[in-house]
């Protein structure tokens, strides 16, 4: 069986480079307290593991690729397989706490891939002794996998097939392989290259048909507003540089019911605007304390989720781009939800009226030989930080999550959140994820840029508590109102 990336995964493998490496990045942090015995073994975990990717042929594939990248890689069965290469285990130090995570798990993510295995990694980290809100002897695992494997919905797939709903661990039949994963030969190769060259700028004439009539003389407007905020130029700020290899992370967790009533106290939001307007409040807050606060509101590059049912369970990217503003020019809480609720539907409307599936699918049929001198050129002259910082300051990423608690061997997850990559031009990540009731907010950003995470992280709280307090004295005005006028 030949199975070949698409130009939307192929973008990923072209866009590393000695300081950006796109890796995704999924952390799973487990109470063991109730496992028999109260711990569990490294070599059972890896067993799990082993049988659990079974189900997903890409975690035993490596990449095989054409001579001068004229066409798009293929995946192969790697035939030496060794799953012991791709599970590492490692302890924190005494006293196990916080900060020791987080350093440790910022250090795992900025490693790059070994382009020539499969493309994932995992690592068990036990140790987490001193850790509020977290049992004693719990472990985390971290679960690295390049940009070109997976996206933020493939992940929680993933997730899905690591765990069960049950503490009781469910024994599932090994998944049976569809033929092995080969390459065709290099003349197969060579004539597969030709047909790909040609064949896919064919294929890209469908979703141009759709696309390009929706470009009309007002959404064409729509659009220039929406890239350029009826300005020259976006603000730079400290994340619009160039990036290192060092990495940062934090993350940060709240009760989702919370940020759904903020949500119901405004006619119109979305949990999304609310999380929009907390990360605008939260820049505003350490931009302003590093006496760097610009005066016009800052933009994210958001992706959306475009897989169709039948995708499902396929791995691959399948995504779009929309780019909200964040008004971090705005003082009040809730001017800036309401700034956000206006602009992240005028957004979001712009990227569905285009055509977000269209747009997904012009990315994945470019040509091969385009999308790789594209590549090239981009890296070599630094285009991607000029495009990157002239588009967006931020990623923000929300992927929902089960709203259920999960089990791995009996250990109970915890918290489920995750890292991004970043890049020239745009050196700071926000991980939106939702599990089991909970929000956590995870940031990923350039060591350089950002050297004090934990600060940005009480920014963003300070800015979520302003927010409900905001909402709740309005509440409260209101219900004093109508009593009044009952």
């Amino acid at each position: 069986m030949i199975r070949q990336l698409h130009g939307q995964d192929s973008v990923f493998l072209h866009l590393d480079s000695p300081n950006a490496h796109m890796g995704v990045t999924v952390v799973y942090l487990y109470d063991q307290s109730n496992v028999p015995g109260g711990k569990l073994r490294f070599k059972d975990i890896l067993k799990h593991i082993d049988d659990r990717i079974a189900h997903s042929p890409q975690f035993r594939s490596k990449l095989d690729r054409v001579l001068f990248e004229l066409d798009n890689p293929y995946w192969v069965d790697d035939e030496h397989f060794d799953v012991e290469f791709h599970v590492r285990h490692v302890a924190l130090p005494k006293p196990g706490d916080w900060r020791q995570l987080c350093i440790q798990i910022a250090r795992f993510h900025a490693r790059p891939l070994d382009l020539n295995r499969p493309l994932w990694e995992m690592c068990v980290i036990e140790g987490l002794d001193n850790i509020e809100g977290i049992a004693k002897g719990s472990f985390a695992i971290c679960t690295k996998i390049h940009h070109a494997m997976i996206d933020g919905h493939s992940a929680i797939e993933l997730t899905w097939n690591l765990h069960d709903e049950t503490p009781v661990t469910q024994e599932r039949p090994r998944a049976s392989r569809q033929g092995r994963q080969v390459a065709p030969g290099l003349v197969g190769k060579m004539s597969r290259m030709l047909v790909n060259n040609i064949a896919e700028p064919m294929r890209l004439v469908k979703p141009l048909t759709r696309t390009l009539p929706k470009f009309s003389t007002v959404t064409s407007k729509h659009l220039w507003h929406q890239l350029t905020g009826n300005r020259d130029a976006l603000p730079k700020t400290r994340f619009n540089g160039d990036i290192s290899c060092h990495r940062v992370w934090e993350c940060t967790s709240f009760d989702l019911e919370d940020f759904k009533a903020i949500k119901s106290s405004y006619p119109g939001a979305t949990v999304n605007d609310v999380v929009l307007a907390v990360v605008a409040g939260g820049l505003r807050n350490y931009l302003a304390a590093k006496d760097e606060l610009p005066a016009e509101n800052l933009r994210a590059m958001a992706p959306i989720n475009t897989r169709k049912e039948s995708e499902h369970h396929t791995g691959g990217n399948q995504i779009s781009l929309f780019f909200p503003d964040l008004p971090t020019h705005l003082a009040d809480p809730i001017a800036r939800l309401e700034s956000v609720a206006n602009n992240a539907a005028e957004a979001k409307e712009l990227a569905y009226a285009i055509g977000a599936r269209e747009m997904s699918d012009i990315n994945k049929h470019a040509p091969p030989v385009t999308l790789a001198l594209a590549g090239k050129l981009a890296m070599a002259t630094g285009m991607s930080k000029s495009v990157f910082a002239n588009i967006a300051h931020t990623a923000i990423s929300n992927v929902p999550g089960p709203q259920k608690p999960l089990y791995l061997l009996g250990a109970k997850l915890v918290t489920l959140t995750g890292l991004a990559p970043i890049g020239d031009g745009m050196g700071l990540f926000h991980a939106i994820t939702s599990y089991n009731k909970r929000l956590n907010i995870a940031i990923t950003a350039c060591r350089e840029m950002m050297p004090d995470p934990e600060f940005y992280i009480a920014c963003l709280r300070n800015s979520y508590e302003e927010l409900r307090q905001a909402m709740a004295e309005v509440n409260a005005t209101e219900s004093l109102n109508r009593a009044a006028t009952a």
